[in-house]
């Protein structure tokens, strides 16, 4: 009976998908002008193989610069950094990292001011710090924003409050 019933049903299944085909409906309306929309991504790469204790002895850490983090980006745009340990597989910041020869686990995160970005490398225990082993390789994306000035963003209320 349950065979009857899978059979059915994927004849069921077949007949319905093979129902979708139909002529292609009207154009739809055109949408708005994305002329003053946003491409203003550029992405840096480097390599990081020097690093710093700090003086709390809590952190390593590694300043790289980039030049296209300006302060639009800091005000209103954003910085993504990808990281690779064998310059082919990548992941995001922050992450938890092996380092192999040591044996050691530490967080390798980030922050950013104008002009540059500092890498900081802990172990997982957060009591000292822990040297990543061998070169990081980055890939520093820095995205500007052009939207807060278009006028769909201006006619939101900001000071509407939700209450219960």
């Amino acid at each position: 009976m349950k065979t009857a019933i899978h059979i059915f049903l994927g004849i069921i299944c077949l007949l319905i998908y093979a129902g979708c085909e139909g002529p292609e409906g009207p154009t739809g309306p055109k949408g708005k002008d994305g002329a003053d929309g946003n491409a203003n991504v550029v992405v840096t790469l480097r390599q990081v193989a020097t690093w710093t204790l700090t003086n709390d002895g809590r952190f390593f850490i590694a300043n790289v610069s980039v030049p296209a983090i300006d302060q639009n980006i800091i005000t209103h745009g954003s910085v993504i950094i990808y990281y690779s340990i064998d310059n082919a597989t990548w992941g995001l910041l922050p992450a938890i990292i092996a380092s192999t020869p040591s044996g050691d686990v530490f967080v390798l995160d980030y922050v950013y001011i104008v002009g540059s970005v500092q890498l900081q490398a802990q172990n997982v225990e957060m009591n000292s710090a822990s040297l990543p082993s061998s070169v990081i390789y980055l890939k520093i994306v820095t995205i500007a924003s052009s939207y807060l000035g278009k006028n769909e963003i201006n006619e939101i209320s900001w000071n509407n409050n939700v209450t219960r």
